[in-house]
């Protein structure tokens, strides 16, 4: 694929030819990564719509964290890309690792090297952590996704796009809050049972102090979540989801590198929580 830096300065940057606006770009554009001050991510927004890129990645924070202006442009961001009919991840986010295609659209010092698990997360910072984790394992990962204030793509869209990824077998997932109760565990179901791939997910706040951790540092997610996702939790077991250990949860998630996972008829019934490992 092609990179294509954008400034206004214009010059080159790391040796490409770098362009003082999105409309300068002689072709087509897939994915845009805007890495920009907060003020100016609006004005390239609109150029992205302008211009019909496919996808928009917001990695610049400064909006519903911040506070109700941010959180307004925010939702007008979100509002002009829907609109565009092009999915918007982010904004507040690491961004995204396509190890296979040789793609890191993030700002982490490292890339990973390929695999079957897949790892979406709110949190950019948990992001860096994990790939120190799996590099020191050798674990790969098929998609590396971080969507920070998931002001259009959320989690469940990412489990639906995972759902139909050849190259997806697991999901581990770190999440602050969830956008539907309901959609979300018929999603996740449907990845189990028709789909043979295993979800784990990693609820921040579990403790009254805990829950208010996150927030201190994305203030614009909601408060007190821990009890509607508690109700939405004690449904799920119906439909064999556990809850496991996060020291082991992500590596008992990924299955051995290069090896299918047996069919989830032959897997057996899934533990569920406070089973003997």
């Amino acid at each position: 694929f092609a990179i294509y830096p954008v400034n206004p300065k214009g010059g080159e940057i790391e040796g490409l030819q770098a362009y003082t606006s999105l409309s300068e770009i002689p072709a087509d554009v897939d994915l845009v990564l805007v890495l920009v001050n907060a003020k100016f991510v609006p004005s390239v927004v609109d150029q992205a719509i302008e211009k019909k890129v496919k996808a928009i990645v917001i990695i610049s924070a400064g909006f519903k964290e911040i506070g109700p202006e941010g959180a307004a442009i925010e939702k007008e961001m979100a509002r002009k890309a829907k609109e565009a009919n092009i999915p918007l991840v982010g904004p507040n986010c690491l961004g995204l690792i396509n190890a296979k295609a040789g793609l890191n659209g993030s700002f982490a010092a490292k890339s990973c090297k390929p695999g079957n698990l897949a790892f979406i997360s709110q949190s950019g910072a948990l992001c860096t952590s994990v790939l120190d984790f799996a590099e020191a394992r050798e674990m790969g990962f098929s998609k590396f996704i971080s969507f920070g204030n998931k002001s259009d793509v959320n989690e469940i869209e990412l489990l639906e796009y995972l759902a139909d990824d050849p190259e997806t077998k697991a999901i581990a997932m770190y999440l602050e809050d969830v956008a539907c109760g309901k959609g979300f565990i018929e999603v996740a179901s449907k990845l189990f049972w028709e789909k043979g791939k295993v979800v784990l997910v990693l609820k921040s706040g579990r403790s009254a102090e805990g829950g208010q951790q996150p927030h201190r540092f994305s203030r614009g997610l909601r408060r007190g979540l821990q009890r509607p996702l508690l109700a939405v939790w004690r449904p799920a077991r119906r439909h064999d989801l556990r809850t496991l250990r996060p020291r082991r949860a992500l590596h008992d998630a990924a299955p051995s590198q290069g090896q299918e996972p047996r069919d989830h008829h032959e897997r057996g019934r899934p533990r569920r929580h406070g089973d003997r490992r």
